[in-house]
C-alpha cells in the first residue's frame, strides 16, 4: 500500500487488515481528487504519522490502542494542538457539507468507527449521480 494511503494503525503495527484500511485511503485520494493536492504526503513511516497527527491531531489510546506502546516525541493532545478542520486544509477548495461529512467519516482514527463503504456508498454526497 502506498504510503501517503496507509492509515495509522497500519503504520503503528497493527496486523489486522479490514474494510477499514482501504477507506482511510478512499478518503485520501478523495481529499486529493477535490483539491489536486495529496492530504499526508510522509517521506517515512514516522513521518507519515508526523503528517497525519499535525493535520488530525495526535490521537488518543481510545482511538488508537497502539499509540501507547509507542515511544514517539510526538506533542501530546491539548487544546493548543487541536485538529484542523477541512476547511482549514482546503487551501482554496470549497467543500461542500457532504464532501466534508464523508471525509471526516472516512478519516476517523478508531477504524471500528470509521464509515463502511456500504454506508458510504449510501452517503448524502452520492445523491446527486443517482
Amino acid at each position: 500500500m502506498t504510503l501517503w494511503y496507509r492509515p495509522p494503525e497500519i503504520l503503528l503495527g497493527r496486523t489486522e487488515y479490514t474494510s477499514a484500511v482501504d477507506l482511510w485511503s478512499v478518503g485520501c485520494i478523495f481529499y486529493e481528487l477535490l483539491t489536486k493536492i495529496p492530504l499526508f504526503m510522509g517521506t517515512s513511516e514516522i513521518d507519515q504519522l508526523r503528517k497525519i497527527f499535525e493535520i488530525m491531531g495526535v490521537p488518543n489510546e481510545l482511538d488508537l490502542p497502539e499509540i501507547k506502546d509507542k515511544h514517539f516525541d510526538f506533542p501530546p493532545p491539548s487544546p493548543d494542538n487541536p485538529p484542523k478542520t477541512f476547511k482549514d486544509l482546503s487551501d482554496g477548495a470549497n467543500f461542500d457539507e457532504n464532501e466534508r461529512d464523508l471525509l471526516m467519516k472516512m478519516l476517523i482514527y478508531n477504524p471500528s468507527k470509521r464509515i463502511t463503504a456500504k454506508a458510504a456508498l449510501s452517503h448524502p454526497y452520492f445523491d446527486d449521480l443517482l
